[in-house]
């Protein structure tokens, strides 16, 4: 029998594991100490792409995941346990999820209440590239998610709930200019979003896609070019933090604070609303 069959110790089974040898996979199938299983995601034996994965399928703590996409050695890694932490947050019974799906992952980022570490790890690792103002649905909903969690913000309005509705939306072409003469379908969103606080509701946005008129699709080799097959909606999180922000307790101090904060559309949102205080 393999030496893994041997040993029930979590520890003994972790270490083996780590090491990236032919037991390594018998270890983590023996493996159920979830502090331990994200150890051997972020620790296993370099050039061992095998045992990470499998590490990473076993975890259910959120937390540990959350550790796992800050500190995996390979970025294809982080996006395992990304993938994995949003399965988790999968809901809806028979679901198949799709991370792909820019739909349902935006209802589920937009459904996150939760104010634990794990929510942070999960929302920075979706708000793209922060040295730009972003359009893009799961971006925004996830820069309003950190936003809302800032610590000043989270003082003056505790009670701030971010609620997101994203619904399907889509445009059928046909005719000239498709390849083989059509039809296609390019698909789109409706896009809500309210900031509540303490239940009342301090600002509310809707934003849907603006399909082209003409989409042209060419084919080469039976492949057929043109068209995204998904186009988001151009939504802008500073049209919901404005209001947040007018709040009256929000001093003219926080303001200038909440200007030096990491997120973009949140510096900019504080500084329009401090020019209108002075």
């Amino acid at each position: 029998p393999h030496l893994s069959e041997k040993l029930s110790d979590q520890n003994a089974l972790a270490r083996l594991a780590m090491e990236g040898g032919m037991c390594s996979s018998d270890a983590v199938t023996k493996l159920t100490d979830q502090e331990l299983l994200g150890r051997v995601a972020t620790h296993s034996a370099k050039g061992d792409y095998i045992t990470p994965y499998e590490a990473i399928k076993k975890l259910t703590d959120k937390n540990v995941l959350a550790g796992v996409i800050s500190a995996a050695t390979e970025e294809s890694f982080s996006r395992a346990a990304r993938k994995r932490l949003v399965v988790l947050m999968n809901f809806r019974a028979g679901d198949v999820l799709d991370e792909h799906d820019p739909i349902r992952l935006a209802q589920i980022l937009g459904s996150i209440s939760d104010q634990e570490e794990w929510t942070r790890v999960l929302f920075e690792s979706y708000r793209g590239d922060i040295s730009k103002i972003s359009e893009e649905t799961r971006e925004v909903i996830a820069r309003i998610q950190l936003a809302i969690r800032e610590p000043l913000i989270r003082k003056r309005t505790p009670l701030v709930v971010l609620s997101a509705s994203v619904e399907p939306r889509s445009a059928t072409y046909s005719g000239f200019g498709l390849a083989g003469g059509g039809p296609y379908v390019e698909k789109g969103e409706l896009v809500s979003m309210s900031l509540r606080v303490g239940g009342r509701e301090v600002a509310q946005q809707r934003w849907e896609t603006k399909f082209p008129g003409i989409i042209t699709r060419t084919s080469f080799n039976g492949t057929s070019f043109g068209g995204s097959g998904f186009q988001s909606a151009t939504v802008s999180s500073i049209e919901l933090l404005i209001p947040l922000l007018r709040l009256p307790v929000f001093q003219v101090s926080d303001l200038r604070s909440l200007g030096g904060s990491s997120i973009p559309e949140l510096r900019e949102a504080a500084k329009l609303v401090l020019s209108e205080r002075r």
